[in-house]
């Protein structure tokens, strides 16, 4: 997307002990907070969840 923000899309098969299986579409925009200094890209204090879609009350 740019300035350090990505979206990261899935697709998850959710299935329950006595129900069939149904396939759910996520996507999560995140953010590296430390801009072009990628030396901290594996530590998780420095991304931040921006949005969540596809989840249901």
């Amino acid at each position: 997307m740019g300035n350090y923000e990505y979206i990261v899309n899935a697709d998850v098969e959710i299935s329950g002990k006595d129900s069939p299986a149904v396939l759910r579409h996520y996507a999560c925009r995140i953010q590296y907070e430390k801009g072009d200094d990628t030396s901290g890209a594996a530590d998780f204090e420095n991304w931040s969840v921006e949005g969540v879609g596809g989840l249901t009350d």
